[in-house]
This record gives structure tokens, C-alpha cells and sequence, in this order.
């Protein structure tokens, strides 16, 4: 069978059992690959202990994510290197920004494969997301006259669905997951495939009804464009902790401008998001303090705190833990070699058995 384009139509693959697996999300590091294959640096951006469940299956073929998380948090990185990501929020509470665009939950990010990322989520967040190659997405949205302009997928962008589409889509999804996470490897072969097109069909008739279709990614306001420039200039930096006079001197920009850019795309200045970010280092190197053999106080100097008490009360504050308590519970011995970085690949449900597994999956899209 061929496209109406003359190129041949992608194949089905052959039916198989869904592959399912289940992390819960304690720290920020749990937050690097929200969707299989991104690779994003995340920063807590408000007090209180980090928790939520993040949630992938494979589905005949189709990489489905999901997860819920329940603070405000940052993510600056890449999207899946090869695979176009769908996103749709499903819950969003305390507003959000991509690309200095204003998100709400209904609404569908479109994120081209490889494409950097800036968005912020201002409090707790439910999604779930779809990955596919470009070509199987143009090959499953023929069916769909609005969706034939192959630029829909290799520029990023949010789509705003309308009220009455985004009730419906929200659903199905929400129907979607619960049966991948309850039922998981029972599933049938047809059920599987059944599925998976249940899914991609919610995502693409939400797509063609969006109001934001035709209009492409508007580039970043300028407060939008100085943060990236930002955390470029973060992501450059070996130490990734420089003073604040540093940023402005190295980017030619004044404090008043800095400082009016962060608050305007983060609701905190540069001095404190810049804390922020040292404060999630610095968790993440004392949870591997048991393979470094690091002390509290060397890390705490290594990340810039010179005030010992004012970093543990800071700390305490923001994940609901002190410092020591939180190295108490790294574990010993030489780290394995992805765990610094667990990909969805290397997360088996060890330890967790499927009761477990399942009584937890529970606080997604509850």
C-alpha cells in the first residue's frame, strides 16, 4: 500500500506483549527522562519534598510516557534524539511556560525530535506523551487534511485545544494509561494493538482540532530568549555554579536586566534560581555520596554554600530532609554504570513486585 503522496505506507509492526515500567520520582535526578529518550536538566524551584511516579510502556511498537510530579520544577535540556515527542497536559496547577509560551492542561506540545527544551511548571503536573519517527507520524496523519503539512512535526510548538476537544482527549488518555499501568503484560496481542491505536488517534484528532494549528513557534520574547541564553552560558560552565557578576559580565548584561528576565519567566531573580539549581546538585551528589565518599561539608563548599548552617536549614527547607538524612540513604559501594543517569531502558521492576508496582502507578492521573 502506498501514501497519497506515492511513498509506501509504514507497515504494522508485528503485535507484542506491552513492555512496562515504573519509576517513582523522589529526587530531581528522577526527572532527567520524564519522556523516553529526553535528556533534561531539572531544577526544583519550590520548598517541599519532590514526589510523583513517572511511567513508560512500549505498545506494539509506540514509546507511551506518562507521569505525575507535584512541585514546581524546571527542565532544560533535549527532547528524544530520533523520535518526534507528543505531549499533552493533562493537569497543570500554578500556570507553565515552553519556549516562553504559556501552557495549561489540555493543551498538546509538539517537540521535534532533538529539539532543546526550556519550560517551567509552576506547581503539580500530570502528562502523557507519545514518541514516534517522523515518518510514521506523517504516514498516521494522511486520515487527517490538517495535519498534512509535514512542518507540524519539525517545529516545536504548543497547540491549543479547544474546551470541548481537550475534555474529550484528556479521557481517552486518562482511560488509556490506567489500562497500560492495571493490566500491563496481560493484555492481549489484540488488545495491545487496539491500544496503541486508541492512543494515537486521541492525539491526532485533538491535533487537527487545535486552534494554534497553522501558527508556528513564534520565536522566544525577550525575556525568554536572555534565560536561554542563561542556561547556555550554565550548560558551558565546568563548575555550572558562577557568581551572578560573573553571568552579567560574561553575557554583557546589567543585574536590572537579568533580574527583570528571570522574574518574569520563573517568578524568582537569577540569584535565587541560580540557588535553586546548586541546591538539586547538591542533593543529587549527597544520594551518591555513599559510591564518592564525599562529606555533607565538601559538597556543600563544592557548591558554593560557605554558611554550613544556613545550606542545612536551606536544604531542610526545600526537599523536607536534612542533608545527612538524605546521605543515610545513598547507597554504598561503586555506583553501576547508568545510574548517575538511568535511562527507561535500564529501569527493570526489580524489588518492586507487581502489587507493589501497581498500588503505586496509582497516584498517576488519579
Amino acid at each position: 500500500m502506498h501514501r497519497p503522496d506515492g511513498r509506501p505506507a509504514a507497515q504494522a509492526p508485528i503485535a507484542q506483549s506491552p513492555v512496562i515500567v515504573m519509576r517513582p520520582v523522589e529526587d530531581t535526578d528522577a526527572l532527567r527522562e520524564p519522556v523516553h529518550g529526553a535528556d533534561l536538566d531539572c531544577t526544583q524551584m519550590k520548598p517541599g519534598a519532590l514526589q510523583g511516579m513517572l511511567f513508560l510502556a512500549d505498545l506494539n511498537g509506540l514509546n507511551h510516557s506518562a507521569g505525575v510530579f507535584n512541585n514546581a520544577v524546571h527542565f532544560n535540556g533535549r527532547m528524544a534524539p530520533k523520535e518526534v515527542s507528543l505531549v499533552a497536559l493533562l493537569d497543570q496547577i500554578g500556570g507553565a511556560n515552553v519556549w516562553g509560551q504559556a501552557c495549561m492542561a489540555g493543551d498538546v506540545i509538539v517537540f521535534p525530535a532533538n529539539t532543546e527544551v526550556d519550560a517551567c511548571y509552576q506547581g503539580p503536573t500530570s502528562y502523557a506523551a507519545l514518541l514516534m519517527t517522523q515518518d510514521d507520524i506523517c504516514t498516521a496523519s494522511v486520515p487527517f487534511e490538517n495535519l498534512s503539512e509535514p512542518a507540524i512535526w519539525v517545529i516545536g510548538a504548543r497547540h491549543r485545544i479547544p474546551l470541548q476537544a481537550r475534555g474529550e482527549m484528556v479521557r481517552r488518555l486518562r482511560g488509556c494509561v490506567a489500562v497500560a499501568q492495571m493490566m500491563g503484560s496481560t493484555l492481549s496481542a489484540r488488545a495491545v494493538t487496539l491500544l496503541r491505536e486508541e492512543m494515537l488517534e486521541t492525539f491526532l484528532t485533538a491535533l487537527a482540532s487545535a486552534e494554534a494549528r497553522r501558527v508556528v513557534q513564534q520565536p522566544p520574547v525577550s525575556s525568554a530568549r536572555i534565560v536561554s541564553q542563561v542556561q547556555c552560558y550554565l550548560g558551558e560552565r565546568q563548575d555550572n555554579f558562577p557568581h551572578l557578576l560573573e553571568v552579567c559580565r560574561d553575557l554583557h548584561l546589567s543585574r536590572r536586566t537579568l533580574h527583570r528576565a528571570f522574574n518574569d519567566v520563573f517568578g524568582v531573580g537569577p540569584k535565587t534560581f541560580l540557588k535553586l539549581k546548586s541546591l538539586s546538585a547538591a542533593r543529587a551528589a549527597l544520594l551518591a555520596s555513599g559510591s564518592t565518599g564525599c562529606t555533607v561539608t565538601q559538597i556543600a563548599l563544592s557548591h558554593g554554600f560557605f554558611e554550613l548552617g544556613r545550606f542545612s536549614v536551606m536544604y531542610r527547607r526545600m526537599f523536607g530532609e536534612s542533608p545527612s538524612q538524605t546521605v543515610k540513604r545513598a547507597p554504598l559501594g561503586p555506583m553501576q554504570p547508568a545510574a548517575a543517569h538511568t535511562t527507561w531502558r535500564d529501569i527493570l521492576i526489580e524489588g518492586l513486585p507487581p502489587e507493589q508496582a501497581r498500588a503505586k502507578a496509582q497516584v498517576i492521573l488519579a
